[in-house]
Parts: C-alpha cells; sequence; structure tokens
C-alpha cells in the first residue's frame, strides 16, 4: 500500500458515517480535514480515548472556519454505524464539525495503511496500532502527518486553519508547524 504524503491527493475511498451516511474524504474538499484514528473498545488511556477525547475538545475550537474532524475505526466489523453514534455521543459529538466513520474491512486497512497507521489484531476485540493524525488541506491534499499521540486539541486545529486559504497568520504558521 503506497503511503500518502505530504502534497498527495486523498483518494475517493467509501467510507460510512455514524449516522449511516456514505461519503468519502474527498467529498469534505473545501474544509480543512484532521484524521486520525481509533477503536471503541480500546481500554488503553492513553491511546483511543486520548485520542477522541483530544478530538471531543477540538470541535469546540472550531468555530466558524471550514474544518472538518473525522475518526475512522480501526475495528469495522465490531464498530457499526450505530457504535460509532452511541460513542460519540458520550463524548459530546457534534456531528456538525466531527464524524465518526467507518467502511469494509479492506477499506478500513486501505486508508490506515495509506496515513502511515500500523494495525495488527493480537486477539478478537483486541487492535494494536500506531497512533497518528493527519491534516488535509481544503484541496484535499495531504498537508501534514503527525505520527504519535502527543499533540493537544489546539495543536490540531491551529495545523488545520494553517492550511485555509488568507491564513498567513505567522502565530498560528508557527505553532501549526
Amino acid at each position: 500500500i503506497p503511503l500518502l504524503q505530504p502534497g498527495d491527493a486523498i483518494p475517493p475511498i467509501p467510507l460510512v458515517s455514524q449516522d449511516a451516511r456514505r461519503f468519502s474524504l474527498a467529498d469534505l474538499h473545501g474544509n480543512a480535514i484532521a484524521v486520525s484514528f481509533i477503536y471503541t473498545r480500546c481500554r488503553d488511556a492513553r491511546m483511543c480515548p486520548l485520542v477522541a477525547a483530544k478530538f471531543a475538545r477540538a470541535q469546540h475550537a472550531i468555530g466558524a472556519a471550514p474544518i472538518r474532524l473525522v475518526i475512522l475505526t480501526l475495528d469495522p466489523s465490531y464498530d457499526t454505524p450505530p457504535v460509532l453514534r452511541r460513542y460519540g455521543r458520550s463524548l459530546g459529538q457534534d456531528p456538525r464539525y466531527w464524524t465518526l466513520a467507518t467502511g469494509s474491512q479492506s477499506t478500513i486497512e486501505e486508508l490506515a495503511g495509506r496515513f502511515g497507521i500500523a494495525t495488527s489484531t493480537s486477539k478478537p476485540g483486541v487492535v494494536i496500532h500506531t497512533e497518528g493524525a493527519v491534516i488535509i488541506g481544503p484541496d484535499g491534499r495531504i498537508a501534514l502527518t503527525i505520527y504519535g499521540n502527543d499533540w493537544s486539541a489546539a495543536e490540531i486545529i491551529d495545523s488545520a486553519r494553517a492550511t485555509l486559504p488568507g491564513s498567513n497568520d505567522p502565530f498560528i504558521a508557527a505553532r501549526a508547524w
């Protein structure tokens, strides 16, 4: 699976939202997008629950900016749209800003791999994986890949904001990069 690099266009890979609507990341063209991966059964507080909590905080910092947050599940056989909808509600998800999404197992594996997320299923219900966040510019191209999960909600929003037209504020750019 070829790894997507900064400047590469996002492929129109089919996904399904927590509301069972079909979409792709390419459909969000015109918005800056922050993407990360989790699975809802993860019990390691330093991994998926931490990333989800950061996205929950990040949605409140978007304001009127054309920024969307997307979390993709790494466990699509369990994380169906109703499971994702319940999980999102438990975190105060506002679907105007933040989408939880799933897809077929092969689709999710391809997208995770293209974004540099390595996965392995050690036993049923446990997905071992690397962490990361990807910022996609409004032009539909990768702007930044952040490996690990030591980023903050503010850093994700600042990085997304830095991709927007007219965002030449040097303080935002410095914080984002």
